[in-house]
């Protein structure tokens, strides 16, 4: 599962993010492979001291939403997400009024009744 973040992340030099994927591979006791890789991408990384080459916009301690439309993390408190009415994907409060890139039928931030499955939610 974070086998290509993992590998992309030490490629680019994001130190810091490429430690945090190594230990949450290795929280999940993968197999020895896997687990090797991700040990010398944790020594190469802290003998690097953390530095990264390319400034990312992200915090893997703060939860975030990913806005469907620019792609860049929603960090919970920072911005009120609005949804499409149809699918009920998230996206940046000034996109409200364009067509979803989800599903391509309703428009984000709009009133609907979304996605009704059978009589069950009718009611």
């Amino acid at each position: 599962l974070f086998r290509k973040p993992l590998t992309l992340a030490y490629k680019q030099k994001c130190s810091a993010p490429a430690i945090t994927l190594a230990r949450r591979v290795l929280d999940y006791d993968p197999d020895m492979e896997t687990s090797t890789r991700a040990r010398k991408i944790i020594a190469a990384g802290e003998k690097e001291g953390g530095k990264d080459a390319i400034k990312l916009d992200y915090s893997d301690r703060n939860p975030f939403q990913l806005c469907v439309v620019d792609r860049v993390p929603m960090y919970r408190g920072t911005v009120e997400p609005v949804k499409c009415s149809f699918c009920f994907a998230v996206s940046k409060p000034q996109h409200a009024g364009k067509t979803c890139p989800i599903c391509e039928i309703a428009k984000l931030g709009g009133e609907g009744a979304g996605m009704i499955n059978g009589t069950f939610q009718l009611n």
